[in-house]
């Protein structure tokens, strides 16, 4: 029972820690400068240079969340997706946590909410993991493809992620 009651607690912090965001989005050139950042070190990594850590937490408009369950649960009931929408979201970035952890890696589910400059609201659910920095740059490649791919149905920032990774072999 107790337990119950902390979850309840911890989901309504986290609706209201949205409900906040949603106040005041982050502009889009904010979240492209974070981006930019995390991308460079990812090239980085790819051939075998030290890196950064550059935590999701850190991008404006990030929250992280501890289970897909609460992503369904912000997504439907505060950000009006329908029950099928959130599904297919939830199903594809499960592929990508899934497969991370299959890696021995520790994947976190995160919540991207900025506005463009025509103040539309922009969502992208991902799943963040960090490569040890001393892994071979070869296996890198090999784990993030592999992440990467893992969804039935790649979305457009995983084509991008799988096209940087082909220039930067």
């Amino acid at each position: 029972m107790k337990e119950e009651q902390n979850r309840e607690i911890e989901t309504a912090a986290i609706f209201a820690q949205v409900e906040q965001l949603l106040l005041n989005l982050p502009a889009e050139e904010e979240v492209i400068e974070y981006n930019r950042k995390m991308e460079e070190e990812n090239r980085k990594q790819l051939i075998g240079q030290p890196t950064i850590d550059l935590l999701p937490e850190e991008c404006p408009g990030t929250i992280i969340l501890d289970s897909f369950e609460l992503l369904q649960a912000i997504l439907v009931q505060i950000l009006k997706f329908s029950i099928k929408e959130a599904e297919d979201i939830i199903r594809h970035e499960q592929a990508h946590f899934e497969t991370a952890k299959k890696f021995g890696l520790s994947p976190i589910i995160c919540l991207n909410l900025w506005k463009t400059p025509d103040n539309q609201m922009m969502i992208a659910p991902n799943v963040a993991f960090k490569i040890p920095d001393e892994m071979d740059p070869q296996k890198v490649r090999e784990i993030v493809k592999a992440i990467t791919e893992a969804p039935d149905e790649m979305s457009d920032f995983d084509k991008e992620s799988l096209k940087i990774l082909e220039e930067n072999k």
